[in-house]
């Protein structure tokens, strides 16, 4: 199968299991929210956070292996295969193990920095122990993942993960509404999180069986062997902490500083928010192996060519989910769990920018991920340490309002440093007609908000959205909308896609 057969294979199964879950988990938060409370929810949010925290033990493994693998996958090197998945799994146990130790040291502590006032003991420490079980079996079960993306099969770990969440959720959703148990609900997520893992190392070892458990050669020798990779995890060890400083330090903040209540509040937006970057980021991490093959094999000019098109594409798939989102999240949350939900439009809008910052920060990490390049370890601390500081600033001046800046100060880093690294290092060419292209999308974008803009008040009055079919149909027309307009001004400033245009009916040719 081509790279293009393997990636719409994988991204078919990511995005079908995408909008399934997405619908659950909407489904299921007001079903929470009534059964369960606010605060169980905060409580789980910010535990997942702590739990985020814990990963980092992983020190970015997962990245160099998969980024070590593309090579030998490409050639059908079993033997180097066997031994850089045996360094993943070697590692991964005592990974796992850290994950307990450094669990119950956090847990030792949880009444320092969670409000257990307005929750029982017993039960926060039954959640915090569920987390952090699930988290284990993460590890100790579940590093074929690994494998299954870098050869391009993804969609193995994808079908077996999220079907047990789907099922685990229907579930948990039944037994909330007739016990109304915090603890039953725990019970069901630490079995399913288990099962599911246990099952993924079982595919595992049926798809690769030249893989062995022990190990081909004295660990030494195989560390020696693969000095490169050692190198690339140290170096990606300090992306991964700036990674989960940008995702979850506002979260903890906000239980910090203010409550599990608002927690909640931020939750809200952020699960509609971070299943529309899912939509883009599980889909376009498919490609990610494809990417790193194509690097092995082909010229710079061809994968330059091939990022342009990428990032085009990116561009218009997030920029479109992006903009309905802007103008649709708070009539959603009012919809869906009532006005006390609602929270500032600034905060939609931060959250806005911050992914379409993403976009530039994402489309060059997976061809830089391509290169191996993981240098410039000084960006990511100061990518934190900015995260940190504007959050912390924020919250105090306005709130819950002002939590979503950190991310945006994070994003423009990002959006600065890997461009230019990606170019110097990994293609080898100038960047000013890159800059230029950004430029243009950007234009393209803002042109395409103020438009949607003025015809929102039109619209809403002639969709009534006061059930949830109207308001799928509200959703839908302001999508297509959107979708016109950028694809017509695109088609109009920009000759890169109108020559991608052109190229369709000629591939579509071939292929018949």
């Amino acid at each position: 199968m081509t790279r293009k057969g393997k990636f719409l294979k994988n991204s078919s199964v990511t995005l079908l299991f995408f909008l399934l879950s997405s619908f659950i988990a909407i489904f299921s938060r007001k079903i929470y929210l009534e059964g369960l409370g606010e605060d169980a929810l905060g409580l789980n949010t910010t535990i997942a956070s702590l739990m985020d925290f814990i990963s980092l033990l992983e020190l970015g493994l997962s990245a160099s292996a998969c980024a070590s693998l593309y090579g030998p996958l490409a050639t059908h090197n079993e033997k180097q295969v066997s031994e850089i998945a045996w360094i993943i799994q070697y590692f991964y146990r005592y990974i796992s193990y850290g994950v307990l130790v450094v669990g119950f040291v956090l847990g030792v502590c949880v009444p320092f920095y969670i409000d257990v006032s307005t929750i029982p003991i017993g039960e926060v420490y039954c959640a915090f122990t569920v987390f952090v079980l699930s988290v284990f079996a993460n590890y100790y079960w579940g590093y074929g993942r690994i494998v299954f993306q870098a050869d391009q099969k993804n969609f193995i770990p994808v079908l077996i993960i999220n079907a047990s969440i789907i099922i685990k959720n229907i579930l948990q959703m039944v037994l909330t509404l007739a016990l109304h148990s915090y603890l039953m609900w725990l019970l069901i997520e630490v079995v399913f999180n288990c099962l599911s893992y246990l099952f993924l190392k079982f595919k595992f070892y049926k798809n690769y069986p030249y893989v062995s458990s022990t190990p081909l050669l004295p660990f030494k020798k195989l560390v020696l062997n693969y000095q490169n990779l050692f190198v690339i995890t140290k170096q990606n060890s300090i992306h991964s902490l700036a990674g989960f400083v940008s995702r979850q330090s506002n979260t903890l903040i906000i239980a910090f500083m203010l409550s599990l209540s608002s927690v909640t509040l931020w939750g809200n937006y952020c699960l509609i928010n971070s299943k529309i970057s899912s939509i883009y980021y599980n889909v376009s991490q498919n490609a990610w192996a494809g990417i790193g093959d194509m690097i092995a094999v082909e010229k710079k000019e061809y994968v330059m060519d091939r990022f342009k098109k990428y990032y085009l594409l990116n561009w218009l798939v997030v920029g479109c989910l992006n903009i309905s989102y802007l103008f649709l999240i708070s009539p959603l949350i009012e919809l869906w769990l009532g006005r006390q939900y609602v929270i500032s439009s600034s905060v939609v809008f931060a959250l806005v920018i911050t992914n379409l910052l993403a976009v530039h920060s994402n489309s060059c990490q997976a061809f830089l991920a391509g290169y191996r390049l993981f240098g410039f370890v000084w960006v990511p601390i100061m990518e934190a340490v900015a995260n940190i500081i504007v959050t912390i600033i924020a919250i105090h001046f306005w709130g819950l309002s002002g939590a979503a800046w950190g991310g945006v100060a994070t994003g423009l880093i990002c959006s600065v440093w890997k461009p230019v690294y990606l170019f110097r290092y990994g293609f080898c060419q100038s960047i000013k007609k890159y800059l230029l292209f950004i430029q243009k999308l950007v234009l393209i974008t803002a042109a395409t908000i103020c438009f949607v803009k003025i015809s929102m008040p039109l619209l809403v009055a002639h969709i009534k959205y006061t059930h949830f079919m109207n308001f799928l149909f509200l959703c839908f027309v302001v999508f297509m909308m959107t979708v016109c307009i950028m694809v017509l001004l695109l088609l109009m400033l920009d000759s890169y896609s109108r020559s991608l245009v052109k190229m369709c009916p000629k591939y579509y040719a071939k292929r018949w």
